[in-house]
């Protein structure tokens, strides 16, 4: 999210300076470049973006990555990933095979029929839940009805969060539900998390 320093090389005639304080002093151009970058790399075929986790620098000084301001990246970002996580922690094979036990849904836009939606007993049997529409798909499951998750990017969007506080404390309702709110392995996975992250720093020492 930095801005690049070849912008020095393509600004050219007047004052150098002048322009570049205008042009890093815009909360806009720092979003819209640090999304053009993401862009970039996602129409080459990129796998896998690293965001470097420090303040975004500024002629300013630097800013905390969770302000506001910058909400329209992460909201880009998170987009992009829920998707593949979901598939990782959950394939959709998994999902949708009748016999399997894994069940999800995306509540922002779910299709029943009828009579199946009255026969696991709608919202109303969920209400109780954190994460009604996963319960709700599990429900389908358990009472012997069918359930089909698909990827439709061209046919449906939904806008989940809209700040950074907010993808956030979505982030950890839902993964801490994947675990079934047992603090066990919430331990157990953020230690394996710890470990993968900072493993590979301590065996280049």
């Amino acid at each position: 999210m930095a801005p690049d320093v070849s912008l020095r090389h393509r600004l050219s005639g007047g004052d150098l300076d002048t322009q570049l304080r205008e042009l890093l002093d815009s909360r806009d151009e720092i979003v819209d470049r640090a999304l053009e970058e993401l862009e970039w790399c996602l129409e080459r075929g990129a796998r896998t973006v690293l965001v470097r986790p420090a303040p975004v620098p500024g002629y300013r000084g630097s800013r905390s990555f969770g302000l506001e301001e910058f909400d329209p990246f992460w909201q880009r970002v998170v987009g992009l990933s829920f998707g593949p996580l979901m598939a990782t922690v959950a394939p959709l094979y998994n999902i949708n095979h009748p016999k399997k036990r894994a069940a999800f849904a995306m509540g922002g836009f779910m299709l029943f029929r009828r009579e199946t939606y009255e026969a696991i007993g709608g919202h109303e049997s969920v209400k109780d839940q954190i994460i009604e529409d996963v319960a709700l798909a599990a429900r389908v499951k358990t009472q012997g009805f069918r359930l089909l998750v698909l990827p439709a990017p061209t046919l449906v969007g939904t806008h989940y969060f809209g700040t950074f506080g907010e993808i956030w404390a979505g982030v950890r309702k839902y993964l801490y539900a994947s675990i079934g709110f047992r603090p066990g392995r919430l331990a157990f996975y953020t230690v394996l998390f710890l470990g993968w992250v900072f493993l590979p720093w301590i065996a280049l020492v």
